[in-house]
């Protein structure tokens, strides 16, 4: 029945929402296991990989501590320190017994299985002689030329490098196209600690082939190679790679550089099975879900049905009492809602109310407005009798023109004042009136008083009308009472996200303790009593930071700002500065 239609809005909204959480939580609960599968595969592909670096590393040294052994053997240096480099042919190939016994020395590393594939020894001068896969003596002698000597011997030649580590895509020994190799060689010494010109050079090669299979055992990965770090070229690994179909879905990559080889390893893992556990567990919580949103259905329709009972009673004995009887409410039709009956009433109560509050707003507006315009009326004339007794004796001396510019600033001065249509100006005009004021204490002064206003604001801010003038008059009445000439004052203006702000320095005398102490109490009466309440204790014709500091508050509470701050130009004097929102 569409009577009930807020019964039913309300189970769907439960139900939704329950079932939102059972959803949130099991999704969450997926992607949790997701994540841990996948940091756990990332961990085995990070041992792994490290493992084959590992590998790797002690397979070159291998190749090295060969060349080590068979660098510093005597036979073999006394060798190759005896030849005559004179002559061009072969020396290994004429001298049997000798090249015998170098094979003797180099076979015990060849016979040990995947430790070496070919152990070579030779010399700039054309003696080659080597043990191990087979080679072409044309490739030999393409190989051991004087160019490829000298830069084997240059790179040798620096400090700190006593081997050197070669990756060969291709056997260059060989006329075939058969798989490369890598290599370490070291150069053989007359005296080993001694580093002079090299006898000779000893080569120690392991097979590409052989160490891919090497590495390459237990190694549970789609994809694994081994590239050189500069070129990016691949060196040895898996025959194929991963398909870019699988590669643009779910793949985890791993490469872990071998600077000190000038290699890098680099592992690839489909991960796409995931992908499919993942549908399979997302329509299992689908099901799931289904199963419990229709248990929550059937628990909630019991339970709101027990609970809304009394509510629609109310609507509709609200509906009786709107219309006068019974019947009319039980015949309504169309898009009707139990709540609405209930909300008219509230939101006609709601009107009448929000009229209330209105006149009290209005009236309590009028008062306030009506409080600012009596501070504001509060003008002290005493600068007024003294104005007016300067511009008589400039008459008397004949000073026409500065008579002339006093009237007329003190004509603006009382015209501002007097002025009561509205309570804040714009900033430009409170500065000029206050500006009309130093001019009249400047021509009456002239040289013992100066005064300078420096403005980083914008003119357009509307701040309360009259509340720097009196913080001006306020340095003559006090600060500079008791001060010897010459008088100084300062106006600073500007603003920041929030605020204006209004500053006046002087160098009279400042405040003593007692005098801030008062202020501070007279502040917290007016943040803490009724203005009208203040006003009616406030002296008319006391235009003092009193009377500011009450239009502050009146107009900004909270968020006005005043602070007096000693001392003020050249370490004598006070600051007084005052603000409020820019926008408020």
């Amino acid at each position: 029945m569409r009577k009930y239609k807020f019964r039913f809005k309300l189970l769907l909204t439960n139900v939704c929402v329950i079932g939102a959480v059972i959803t949130v939580f099991l999704v969450s609960f997926l992607w949790y296991y997701l994540d841990i599968r996948s940091d756990q595969n990332a961990e085995e592909m990070e041992r792994t990989i490290q493992k084959v670096s590992s590998g790797m590393e002690t397979s070159i040294e291998m190749l090295d501590s060969i060349a080590l052994q068979l660098s510093t053997n005597n036979y073999i240096v006394g060798v190759l320190k005896d030849l005559d480099v004179q002559n061009p042919d072969n020396y290994f190939q004429s001298e049997v017994v000798e090249t015998k016994r170098i094979h003797e020395f180099m076979w015990s590393y060849i016979l040990k299985t995947d430790v070496a594939s070919r152990v070579c020894i030779y010399n700039r001068y054309g003696d080659f002689v080597y043990t191990g896969n087979a080679v072409d003596n044309e490739k030999v002698v393409e190989y051991i030329r004087r160019d490829h000597i000298d830069s084997i011997e240059q790179e040798l030649a620096q400090d700190g490098i006593y081997s050197l580590y070669e990756n060969c895509q291709e056997d260059r020994l060989t006329l075939k196209s058969n798989p490369g190799y890598v290599s370490v060689i070291r150069a053989i010494q007359e005296d080993p600690m001694l580093r002079g010109t090299p006898l000779g050079y000893v080569e120690v090669q392991l097979s590409i082939t052989v160490l891919g299979r090497m590495l390459n055992t237990g190694v549970d990965t789609e994809y694994f190679c081994v590239k050189d770090l500069k070129s990016k070229e691949f060196l040895f690994g898996s025959d194929s790679e991963i398909p870019e179909s699988v590669k643009d879905k779910a793949i985890i990559r791993r490469a872990v550089p071998i600077e000190k080889y000038g290699i890098q390893i680099e592992m690839e893992q489909d991960n796409s099975g995931q992908a499919v556990f993942m549908r399979n567990m997302m329509l299992t919580i689908l099901a799931v879900l289904i199963v419990l949103t229709g248990g929550v259905f059937i628990i909630q329709k019991s339970i709101l049905t027990r609970l809304t009972s009394p509510l629609i009673k109310l609507c509709e004995s609200v509906t009786r009492i709107e219309g006068g009887g019974a019947e009319q409410g039980l015949v309504l039709e169309g898009g009707y809602d139990e709540f609405a009956h209930i909300e008219t009433a509230f939101n006609q109560m709601l009107g009448n109310l929000r009229q209330s509050m209105e006149e009290v707003v209005l009236a309590r507006t009028s008062e306030l407005n009506a409080q600012l315009l009596a501070l504001q009326a509060q003008m002290d004339p005493h600068f007024i009798h003294n104005a007016i007794a300067v511009i008589g004796a400039l008459a008397d001396e004949g000073e026409n023109e500065k008579a002339v510019l006093m009237c007329q600033k003190l004509s603006e001065m009382i015209r501002y004042n007097t002025e009561y249509g509205d309570a804040r100006v714009q900033v430009q005009e409170e500065i000029r009136h206050a500006e009309n004021y130093l001019d009249l204490m400047k021509v009456r002064y002239e040289d013992k008083f100066q005064y300078q206003i420096s403005s980083g604001i914008d003119w357009r801010i509307q701040i309360p009308k009259y509340v720097l003038q009196p913080l001006v008059e306020n340095c003559f009445r006090h600060g500079f009472k008791k001060k010897g000439f010459p008088w100084q004052l300062e106006i600073r203006c500007y603003e920041d996200e929030r605020n204006w702000y209004l500053e006046v320095r002087d160098n009279g005398v400042g405040m003593d303790q007692e005098q801030m102490e008062e202020i501070s109490r007279q502040l917290s009466l007016i943040q803490t009593k009724n203005p009208k309440e203040m006003m009616e204790n406030l002296k008319i014709g006391g235009l003092s930071l009193i009377n500011v500091m009450m239009r502050l508050w009146m107009n900004y509470g909270n968020t006005m700002f005043f602070e007096i701050k000693m001392p003020g130009i050249g370490n004598e004097g006070a600051v007084v500065c005052i603000g409020g929102l820019k926008n408020d």
